[in-house]
């Protein structure tokens, strides 16, 4: 069926399908993401002006954030009137067709058949902005043909509250195929964008003992840096916090299998905040894995994935990649 406003084609239950007002003796073929823009701005039938009740004005809007949380696959892709490019914070970009009178939770859908991140999982950053409001669409947000949203792959939220005052980092890896070796794991912090401090293997705490490091921890198998997050001492001045796993002897990562990283409470090491591997190193030197970051209500723990060169030796490779993103 053919929306009658966006000209999108979608499913029969895309639409309201009783008469919107006793006045009116047609139906309307508006799908209900159109339906809910007009009477933002009217209480009143798009095609004959009659009067619309309250009433059915809820059930539409109600109708409409039900259709919000379907699963991803029920959802019908409308026809595409344009291109927006996702950027993600590995560098990766794609370019994805859209509708402009989608709302974001069925642009996320979108971006979830693209890219594989869950839409709970994304968050969608346009001109500086979040796109928050799920039942908006592309058009009310002023996105449109050509433009470029910024994706972030939320891991955690850490919300104030919750119990978790020390966060556990534990950054790990297999050995390549020579034998035991070693994958240093580092954390530097910054306020808002200015670096301020690292803690690595030789460093090991920094910030008055809000980041502590672990230090080598060598299993037959795998190899781990552990650091230790104290969000309770972490000075207000410090905004995010980078953890990257880089090579020491050898020149690339991607001789290590699995470079990982872990998270947990420090109290309750056997119960799994998150976790996070890559997948794809490529011939770097150094991968900047995730991010804490400070938010209004907490932390966010974002997911990065960004190859880099630099090490532990020189850190300054490193420092340039973060402030590229």
């Amino acid at each position: 069926m053919r929306c009658t406003s966006c000209k999108c084609d979608k499913l029969s239950s895309d639409f309201f399908c009783d008469q919107l007002s006793d006045e009116c003796d047609h139906f309307d073929p508006q799908c209900i993401n159109c339906l809910v823009v007009h009477l933002a701005h009217a209480a009143a039938c798009p095609r004959c002006s009659a009067a619309i009740s309250d009433d059915t004005i809820s059930r539409i809007r109600n109708l409409h954030v039900k259709r919000i949380v379907v699963p991803p696959e029920t959802i019908f892709a409308p026809s595409e009137t344009g291109i927006v490019t996702v950027n993600l914070l590995d560098g990766q970009s794609y370019a994805i067709p859209f509708c402009r009178t989608e709302t974001i939770a069925e642009f996320k859908t979108r971006i979830f058949k693209k890219t594989s991140v869950q839409p709970k999982k994304q968050k969608l950053i346009f001109k500086g902005d979040e796109l928050v409001n799920h039942a908006k669409t592309l058009e009310q947000c002023h996105v449109g043909d050509g433009a470029n949203i910024q994706l972030i792959i939320l891991l955690i939220a850490i919300k104030e509250g919750e119990g978790i005052h020390n966060v556990v980092f534990d950054l790990y890896w297999g050995y390549p195929s020579t034998g035991q070796d070693y994958l240093d794991g580092s954390c530097l912090a910054y306020a808002n964008t200015n670096f301020t401090e690292h803690v690595d293997y030789a460093t090991i705490s920094i910030l008055n003992g809000a980041l502590v490091h672990s230090g080598d921890i060598i299993t037959n198998t795998q190899g781990h840096h552990i650091i230790k997050v104290d969000l309770d001492k972490m000075p207000k001045v410090i905004t995010k916090l980078f953890f990257i796993l880089s090579a020491w002897n050898s020149p690339y990562i991607s001789h290590f299998p699995n470079p990982s990283v872990r998270l947990y409470e420090n109290s309750r090491p056997n119960v799994e905040l998150c976790q996070y591997q890559i997948t794809s190193v490529g011939n770097s030197q150094a991968v900047v894995m995730c991010c804490l970051v400070r938010v209004d209500d907490g932390w966010d723990v974002q997911a990065i994935g960004r190859r880099s060169s630099g090490n532990a030796k020189n850190y300054e490779p490193l420092k340039s990649t973060i402030q590229s993103m």
